[in-house]
């Protein structure tokens, strides 16, 4: 498992790291896919090779951390917020996710709004 710097919608970003599945050969090419576009529904397991074009020489096996995480969390280590299967409280302003056990509670925010209103006109 991988934190590749490289990804097909921002090139090369070393701030937001996508993590892959695959082998790193001794040259810097990089075997494998990532793991979102495994992961999900009708995915093509087609593999592909990354080279120094796409930054491997940047890229870090983080396989160690990454199950660590997985076994507490689940397929929201690889999905995030987009994977959690959510459990309600009877009175539905709470819920708790069945794989992570993120827990969020619900509340009212309000907002000032600025409207503009038509003045009356003196007679």
């Amino acid at each position: 498992m991988f934190a590749g710097t490289w990804n097909s919608f921002n090139g090369i970003d070393r701030d937001n790291p996508t993590l892959y599945i695959g082998l790193m050969d001794e040259d810097g090419w990089f075997h494998g896919k990532p793991l979102r576009g495994l992961c999900s529904h009708g995915a093509n397991l087609q593999s592909w090779a990354f080279g120094p074009a796409h930054d491997t020489g940047n890229w870090n096996d983080v396989t160690e951390e990454f199950w660590a995480d997985y076994l507490k969390r689940g397929v929201c280590a690889i999905h995030g917020d987009l994977a959690h299967e959510w459990e309600y409280t009877v009175d539905g302003k709470a819920r708790s996710c069945l794989w992570c056990n993120k827990q969020e509670r619900q509340k009212t925010i309000y907002r000032p709004v600025k409207v503009w209103e038509t003045e009356a006109k003196a007679a």
